[in-house]
């Protein structure tokens, strides 16, 4: 796990990889809090759905809602997870679409295995950390610093960065989604007894 539990951590050390002092708290009235704050929640979601990190892998058995199509092909709708990014794997063989927060198919089970969006730092890895203080850093650069230089060389080094994690991040990936895939096979197994 990583030394950052906050936001705030995290923003401070991408203010230190630029040369800039820290801040007391991302919520400060101050221009570079403001600055961050504006900015950060996406900085997460961009860097968390960019890479398969194995710890925001998810795997959940969806719920149908009440309201679905009646039509001959028996389109059935799903709720997605609150926390959802983006798909891994559907335990479906049959098609499917995505269209405003709901999954469409006409599988009547749907076992999801996706990746989750996750704010709290604690939960992070290490290298999940150092990618989002670097892409914030790339992000927050030239304004806190107006030095064009020194905002390139911020995004060289995310980019450096994200290149270096990519493919371990994918091998390790691949064992956790093995993973998720037997206990989703377990999940729905034990669903359909009931």
């Amino acid at each position: 796990m990583s030394l950052a539990t906050t936001f705030t951590d995290v923003a401070n050390l991408a203010l230190k990889s630029l040369g800039s002092p820290p801040i007391q708290s991302i919520d400060a009235n101050d221009s570079h809090s403001q600055r961050i704050n504006d900015v950060i929640d996406e900085v997460v979601r961009q860097v968390q759905s960019e890479i398969s990190w194995p710890e925001l892998l998810n795997v959940q058995l969806l719920v149908k809602l009440p309201d679905n199509f009646s039509n001959s092909d028996s389109i059935y709708r799903y709720q997605l997870p609150e926390d959802f990014l983006s798909v891994v794997e559907i335990d479906s063989n049959r098609h499917w679409s995505i269209f405003d927060g709901v999954l469409l198919t006409t599988a009547e089970e749907v076992s999801l295995i996706y990746k989750a969006y996750n704010p709290d730092v604690t939960k992070w890895s290490a290298e999940m950390t150092e990618m989002v203080y670097k892409k914030l850093a790339s992000e927050i650069a030239m304004p806190t610093t107006q030095d064009l230089n020194l905002s390139q060389l911020s995004t060289q080094r995310f980019e450096i960065c994200r290149d270096r994690l990519l493919p371990q991040m994918k091998n390790r990936c691949r064992k956790e989604q093995e993973t998720l895939r037997r206990f989703s096979y377990l999940q729905v197994r034990d669903y359909t007894r009931k």
